[in-house]
């Protein structure tokens, strides 16, 4: 390979991840950890549909997993419909990434393609009680606005009569 780069790494991290070759994965992710790259072996695998080997490679990072990586986990939970594990990948986002709405909906989601109605709500419910809710002040007819941590959102709905 002429030139090496993260992108050529990242290309045969996915080819050995894809045709079930994790330790050869294990020991190219490690080497280019210990010269500063950071490649997305979780999303190989996870894309491969292969997420117990993602989990496990998770466990196995020298270095505390990040949003980064458990967002995507909980992506290819969704994509692939595992509740177990993404239950386990939403458990620790919502530790990290508290207030990010989009890890509760890929949750509810989940439990929505297995028909687990209860789990939805309750993950509603836990929404709720974050930071994201609808202003009380928007009055005006076909307002709405949305406050999120800082920011705020406001949308306005035009009927045409």
């Amino acid at each position: 390979m002429p030139t090496k780069n993260l992108v050529s790494w990242n290309a045969i991290l996915g080819g050995y991840a894809m045709h079930g070759k994790a330790e050869e994965a294990i020991q190219i992710f490690h080497l280019l950890h210990r010269i500063g790259q950071k490649p997305d072996l979780v999303s190989f695998t996870g894309r491969a549909g292969k997420l117990e080997e993602a989990y496990s490679m998770i466990k196995k990072m020298p270095f505390e997993p990040d949003g980064c990586v458990w967002g995507a986990l909980l992506s290819f939970c969704r994509v692939h419909n595992n509740m177990t594990l993404g239950e386990i990948a939403a458990k620790q986002l919502f530790k990290l990434e508290p207030t990010n709405p989009g890890n509760y909906i890929l949750l509810s989601n989940i439990y929505a393609s297995k028909g687990k109605w209860r789990e939805v709500n309750g993950v509603r419910e836990m929404m709720s009680k974050i930071v994201l809710r609808k202003d009380p002040v928007s009055d005006f007819p076909g307002q709405c606005v949305v406050s999120f941590g800082e920011a705020t959102l406001q949308m306005i709905t035009l009927s045409m009569l």
